[in-house]
């Protein structure tokens, strides 16, 4: 059985949850959930097909996954949350 979910860590922006399912509308997605410990952020990524969206999340590791989350976080209105900004 395949991993529906990858869990990460870094000390600039705590855990990183991605998981591959459906988004809020029920569309094929990986979503990526950042805990700031002082927050919950959380961006999805569509796809045509769950299999897409699995094999997506197949190739997500660590580098991939904190990037995305340093992303959101530097575009959200709480940027100020990254330790060293």
């Amino acid at each position: 059985m395949k991993d529906f979910a990858k869990l990460f860590r870094a000390d600039d922006v705590g855990q990183v949850l991605v998981t591959a399912g459906k988004d809020d509308e029920g569309d094929p997605a990986i979503t990526f959930e950042v805990d700031t410990g002082g927050g919950r952020l959380s961006v999805s990524l569509g796809y045509h097909s769950i299999d897409d969206a699995q094999k997506a999340l197949d190739l997500i590791d660590e580098e991939a996954a904190l990037g995305v989350a340093r992303g959101v976080i530097s575009h959200s209105p709480f940027s100020s949350l990254i330790k060293g900004e």
